[in-house]
């Protein structure tokens, strides 16, 4: 008798381990989908204030690095800020061609660059 109360028991036991790895798995899949989630996010308002970035050197051009902050509400902030861009002209090959490099940087990791040329001398 004592053996057929016993095995109820690690059946029991069993379930309860089976349970527990699949709860820690699943918790882990949570976790890296919400680490995954946030930097999506962080690259998709990199994009945009690299694409608006390039539209304002386009539009105007820079002999100068100019390099500006933002929060993460993409309003322009002083000095620091979750997003740093920075619009860093290069010299090109072809004369008629102003040539910029666009990176966007959060804590210093570069999160989007994007490259951006304009006609020399274009007024808007």
């Amino acid at each position: 008798m004592r053996n057929r109360a016993f095995l109820p028991l690690i059946e029991q036991i069993l379930m309860i381990v089976v349970f527990a790895i699949v709860s820690a798995v699943c918790i882990g899949c949570f976790a890296k989908s919400r680490e995954i989630s946030i930097e999506t996010e962080l690259k998709d308002r990199a994009v945009v204030l690299a694409q608006n970035a390039a539209e304002e050197f386009k539009a105007v051009g820079s002999e100068k690095t100019i390099t500006r902050y933002y929060d993460f509400d993409m309003s322009q902030t002083e000095n620091s800020g979750v997003f740093t861009v920075v619009c860093d002209p290069i010299d090109d090959e072809d004369p008629f061609l102003e040539t910029a490099v666009i990176l966007v940087l959060s804590d210093e990791k570069p999160l989007f660059e994007l490259k951006v040329c304009r006609q020399e001398g274009q007024d808007g």
